[in-house]
């Protein structure tokens, strides 16, 4: 599977939630480790914190779907 700068920025992201939560100061740090810049970051997760959250979710969602077939 060819990996997005979305997806970057998820796996980015989710490293920081721990610490900042799933939100948009997580989304800015992610953004930042991988050298995007918040007004890109944006547009891939316009709802910030709540398109991070559903994003992680419809990726384990994916993975499970995967593992059941």
């Amino acid at each position: 599977m060819t990996q997005t700068d979305r997806d970057a920025l998820l796996e980015a992201a989710l490293i920081h939630v721990p610490f900042e939560g799933m939100n948009d100061l997580a989304l800015a740090a992610g953004a930042r480790d991988i050298g995007m810049s918040p007004a890109l970051a944006r547009v891939h997760f316009p709802q910030g914190g709540a398109g991070l959250a559903a994003a992680y979710h419809r990726r384990a969602d994916q993975a499970l779907r995967q593992a059941l077939a």
